[in-house]
């Protein structure tokens, strides 16, 4: 249950809606969709990406939850995640989320079915994408077309959560073209949500500017995400120690500039995850012993803390 006491962020509260969404990722929250839409709705979300959790959820549950968020206007897809489905060991069970996203869409009504898969399967969490990276790169490739037939045979979106660094990366499309990683993702997705994961509005753009500029000249719908796990990383990625009053200033500073300063088809925009923005303080959580207090990036939020 959110603990969250701020105003709600209501980010589609002016001009017209666009697509902004949230990873829900843990399996209890399909048993109570109310609760989860109790906050969401709210802050203007209308898209869930959802965890797929065999064994741990019905169908029925599943088919539940999506027609309850369709009523309040909230639109569910279907989350894949796990890097190994990538690999020749894990195929079988890549192969078994597809299955059961297609005999969800072919049993389900209308209003009980995912508007698309919502991959987050991110090939450098493998070893091999250190020591045989080539290898691992060909392999999501083939993975992503894979997922590409199926978003097509069940009529469907197919969005890629990928990081801001993919252009790093020679790949090929179906046709042997050449071109970067990133590239290949924009290419084949309906939508490519950027891990823009900044501090600042400003910062989350900056980290995406190659992506903005390819969807831009290719013409495709990109997205892009602010985080709230308590992740410390070099530089500051997250709004954990920050909170959600400035947390909703970003948002909408992200939107004023992408719509003022590029010229994408669509843009959306995330925020990773439910389970950890509902319960995020107004003004961010306590700076415990793990907070990095000896990286100068930290140096002002800790300051700011104190004051």
């Amino acid at each position: 249950m959110s603990t969250n006491h701020a105003e709600p962020c209501d980010f589609n509260r002016v001009g017209r809606r666009v697509p902004f969404g949230t990873w829900v990722w843990r399996a209890e929250e399909i048993g109570w969709p109310e609760e989860v839409l109790r906050f969401l709705v709210p802050n203007g979300v209308n898209e869930i990406y959802l965890v797929y959790a065999p064994g741990k959820r019905s169908a029925e549950e599943y088919r539940t939850f999506v027609r309850t968020c369709r009523a309040a206007g909230v639109r569910v897809a279907l989350i894949g995640a796990d890097a190994r489905w990538v690999l020749p060991e894990g195929r079988q069970e890549g192969e078994r989320f597809f299955a059961f996203y297609e005999d969800h869409q072919r049993v389900s009504a209308p209003e009980e079915r995912f508007y698309g898969l919502h991959l987050d399967i991110e090939p450098h969490q493998l070893p091999a994408w250190e020591t045989d990276n080539a290898t691992v790169v060909a392999a999501y490739r083939s993975f992503l077309l894979r997922a590409r037939q199926v978003a097509d045979r069940t009529g469907t979106a197919l969005e890629l959560d990928i990081p801001c660094w993919f252009d790093r990366y020679p790949c090929a499309d179906a046709d042997g073209r050449p071109m970067d990683l990133t590239e290949f993702c924009i290419r084949h997705a309906d939508t490519t949500l950027f891990m823009s994961y900044r501090d600042t509005a400003r910062g989350a753009v900056e980290f995406a500017r190659t992506g903005l500029a390819l969807a831009e000249r290719l013409g495709r719908r990109i997205s892009l995400a602010f985080e709230t796990g308590r992740i410390y990383e070099e530089i500051n990625i997250t709004f954990d120690h920050i909170g959600t009053v400035r947390l909703c200033e970003e948002l909408h500073a992200l939107r004023r500039i992408v719509e003022t300063e590029w010229r994408v088809p669509e843009a959306g925009y995330a925020v990773h995850h439910y389970n950890s923005w509902s319960i995020l303080p107004p003004h961010g959580n306590p700076l415990d012993d793990d907070f990095p207090y000896d990286n100068p990036n930290y140096a002002a939020l800790a300051e700011s803390k104190k004051g």
